[in-house]
């Protein structure tokens, strides 16, 4: 039979096997359709496609950390089973909001995509949302702002204030601070962070460390100020300043002790005799002990030749050299005798080893105070910084109503079709080009076992006008119903089996001699038909099947 058809029709036919294999998904594959969008602009670049899962590729000049996509249908009615069976491809969306929302996504190129968006349902309003991350990372200057301001604000609220304020004073002041750097801030897996999260991760050893030192130092400050008011003037005995003003040292079988160093280990007074202490005995004497109970009490100190100085503030019981001399002297003076008897000069009168004892409890209590205000100096040094590996989020609304286009030559309502049609009535195979016509838009990349109910229906379900173009040998009887090759017109309704195939079937209108050989006019009959197409884009299959006519041998 094949021997018997036109080089056009042979060439028509050649070219459907071509089509038909080409289109075979053994012989093609589907790749996924990428639109772009402009992060800076804030805008697609293309129209989003229908029916089908895409990846959108992104494009910034900004450096990206992490992002995320949520959208959902425009609309303001309740997520039910209703908006669930109309709205198929929603069957993922949270129930509250009514967000699909695609995983949070860790970007380490300049150009990066998300892939699995949708499907979209066509002509219906969507609500995209982009949630981009950007790795905070503070020039140095800044760096060290954020330290000041944090050593600061948790200075004051855990450090200098004796009652620590309650948690809502806490967090509103952090936070105030805290928004002079950064407006909001997130952790790697996009989750908001604030005040608490903060204290109870990278602040929680430094703020823990502060209080455990405050802690320490005002337990240590409450030991010393009992300690200290229990050193009475009384406790040196009533004669003790008698017994200074009339030491005499040719009456003492020691004398040497007088012109001795103290203690050699005192830094700064290594070189204090006990006659430089006797000298301050008298005076503290003559002043009712003034001298000696500010330097008890940690608000003075010994300076250069004894002179008092006194603490400022935050200097306060930083005074222990001082208490060292005083200590030394009374374990000097202890020891010095008599040449009569020798006895011992002052342990005629007053134990003066009951004071060390208290004067070793003050020295004790004070090295914790200092040790912890050390404590607090080298945590204030070392602020840790509370910005590391955060995030800080910028979020955009973008409004997209997924209508189709009815104007362009690419409109999903209407597609080309090529394939086989065979007459019922001739017993013949025709080959055949119909155009479709949908009363809902067909996306042809999209796989059809995706839809569901009458939207998959009326994707499925067609209009069909055509050309068909015999391809079997004719008796001389059969003419065309048009002139020249283009064949003879069709119409039916079509029915597609998925994204490739179409089954379909209606009429074919030829010409036929009429019977009586007489009559000159031909009569117009018409045969029921089946077809077997395949899809093809309209755009591209129009300009390919008016290469085809053209080709066609007259």
């Amino acid at each position: 039979m094949l021997t018997k058809l036109k080089n056009g029709q042979l060439g028509v036919l050649l070219i459907i096997t071509i089509l038909l294999l080409k289109s075979n998904p053994v012989f093609s594959q589907s790749k996924e359709t990428i639109v772009t969008y402009d992060i800076d602009k804030r805008e697609f670049e293309s129209i989003l496609p229908f029916d089908e899962s895409f990846k959108i590729k992104f494009k910034s000049t900004k450096l990206i950390s992490l992002i995320q996509i949520k959208y959902k249908i425009d609309q303001k009615g309740p997520i039910d089973d209703k908006f669930k069976k109309k709205y198929y491809f929603q069957k993922d969306a949270d129930t509250q909001s009514g967000y699909i929302s695609s995983d949070l996504r860790n970007v380490t190129l300049a150009n990066f995509s998300i892939g699995g968006i949708g499907p979209l349902h066509p002509n219906t309003p969507y609500i995209f949302e982009f949630y981009i991350y950007e790795k905070i990372n503070l020039a140095d200057e800044a760096s060290n702002s954020l330290k000041a301001d944090v050593r600061k604000v948790i200075n004051k609220l855990y450090v200098d204030k004796d009652v620590l304020p309650d948690p809502a004073t806490i967090e509103s002041q952090f936070t105030t601070m805290l928004q002079k750097h950064v407006q909001n801030l997130y952790d790697k897996d996009g989750r908001p962070l604030d005040v608490q999260n903060l204290f109870s991760t990278e602040l929680a050893s430094y703020k823990g460390e502060l209080s455990t030192a405050k802690t320490n130092i005002e337990t240590a400050v409450g030991n010393y100020d009992g300690y200290a008011k229990s050193i009475l003037p009384s406790d040196f005995g009533g004669s003790f300043c008698s017994l200074v003003e009339k030491l005499n040292p040719q009456e003492l079988s020691n004398p040497i002790l007088l012109d001795e160093p103290l203690n050699l280990l005192i830094e700064g007074f290594d070189d204090v005799t006990l006659n430089e202490m006797i000298a301050f005995y008298k005076l503290n004497c003559n002043r009712d002990f003034t001298y000696s109970s500010s330097i008890f009490n940690g608000k003075a100190k010994f300076a250069d030749k004894l002179a008092i100085q006194i603490l400022s503030k935050d200097q306060t019981y930083k005074n222990i050299e001082s208490l060292q001399l005083f200590k030394s002297s009374t374990i000097l003076m202890d020891k010095l005798k008599l040449k009569s008897d020798n006895s011992f000069y002052f342990k005629k009168e007053i134990d003066l080893s009951s004071i060390n004892g208290r004067l070793d409890k003050l020295i004790q209590e004070e090295r914790t105070i200092n040790e912890n205000r050390n404590t607090i100096t080298e945590l204030n040094t070392n602020v840790p910084d509370v910005l590391v590996n955060k995030y800080t989020q910028t979020s955009f609304r973008n409004d997209y109503k997924a209508i189709t286009d009815v104007e362009t030559a690419a409109t999903p309502y209407i597609n080309l079709d090529l394939g086989l049609l065979y007459a019922c009535e001739l017993k013949d195979v025709f080959a055949l080009q119909t155009v479709n016509f949908h009363l809902a838009p067909v996306n042809r990349n999209a796989i059809f076992s995706d839809l569901k109910g009458w939207d998959k229906f009326f994707k499925q379900a067609c209009l069909q006008i055509g050309l068909a173009q015999r391809l079997g040998p004719t008796d001389d009887t059969y003419h065309t119903f048009l002139t020249g090759d283009l064949g003879t017109p069709y119409i039916g309704l079509g029915f597609r089996l998925n994204r490739i195939l179409r089954v379909s079937a209606g009429m074919i209108a030829y010409q036929q001699d009429n019977d009586n050989p007489i009559i000159t006019d031909k009569v117009t009959k018409g045969s029921f038909s089946f077809t077997v197409t395949i899809n093809s884009a309209l755009s591209s299959a129009l300009g390919f099947v008016g290469g085809v006519l053209k080709g066609v041998d007259k």
